[in-house]
């Protein structure tokens, strides 16, 4: 059966040839995940492109760190996922409610982020949750 592109991390699983992503949401899906985890410099020929989610794992959890990952998410996906919007990003801290939809939580070295968005072209939402740790 063919596919769209290739499902990363490459898993040939047993079958003919790597499992591939099936629809538009999964390619969304997987370059939205890819922007959000690819370090600012690491993608060779485009040096700005991605957020590089990692580098905020031993920061502090404050107010003003929250606001600049919100700003990198939605300026990086302007930019290079135009077709995307983001409905909602939300951090809590260990102290918070543990378990609520929709949130971004830094503590002791571990990043999680729950992200909605729309892909307004396809008028679809969807969420991605990441665990992020170092």
């Amino acid at each position: 059966m063919a596919g769209l592109g290739p499902k990363l991390p490459l898993n040939n699983g047993g079958t003919v040839g790597y499992d591939l992503l099936k629809s538009l949401d999964q390619v969304v899906h997987q370059n939205l995940k890819n922007l959000l985890l690819t370090a600012p410099g690491e993608r060779i020929m485009d040096p700005n492109f991605g957020v590089g989610l990692k580098r905020y794992l031993f920061e502090p959890d404050t107010s003003s760190l929250r606001r600049e990952i919100r700003k990198k998410i939605r300026q990086q996906v302007s930019i290079y996922m135009p077709f995307v919007d983001i409905l909602k990003i939300s951090f809590f801290s260990p102290e918070e409610a543990p378990g609520a939809l929709n949130q971004i939580a830094v503590e002791s070295n571990v990043l999680r982020l729950n992200l909605a968005y729309r892909i307004t072209p396809m008028g679809t939402n969807d969420y991605m949750s990441l665990d992020i740790s170092g």
